[in-house]
C-alpha cells in the first residue's frame, strides 16, 4: 500500500538513524517525509525497525495509508516526480 510517512525526531542522533532505515523503505520527498509502496510484510518489517528506538511525547512517527483513488489524485508543484513502484497512476 501506497503511505506517506512523516516524522518529528527532537535528538538528531535518533532522527538521522530513522531517517537512514525509512530510506530503505521508501523515497525521501522532504526532509521528515517519505512515500513508501509497501507490502504488508514489509510494512510489517518497518514497524519492527522503528520499534528499536525509545521514543519521547516529543516524537513522533505518523504513518498515512492512501488507497488507490487517493493516490491517483496527488499533485505537486516542484520537485520530482512522485515515485510509484506499483500498478498506480497520476492523472
Amino acid at each position: 500500500m501506497f503511505t506517506v510517512i512523516v516524522y518529528d525526531i527532537e535528538k538528531n542522533s535518533k532522527r538521522n538513524k530513522i531517517s537512514k532505515i525509512l530510506a530503505k523503505f521508501g523515497e525521501r520527498v522532504q526532509k521528515s517525509v517519505f512515500e513508501c509502496d509497501l507490502s504488508a510484510q514489509e510494512m510489517l518489517n518497518l514497524k519492527k525497525a522503528l520499534s528499536q528506538f525509545d521514543y519521547t511525547d516529543s516524537d513522533s512517527i505518523r504513518f498515512y495509508y492512501l488507497e488507490n483513488s487517493s493516490v491517483k489524485r496527488i499533485e505537486k508543484i516542484g520537485g520530482r516526480e512522485v515515485n510509484l513502484t506499483k500498478d498506480y497512476y497520476v492523472a
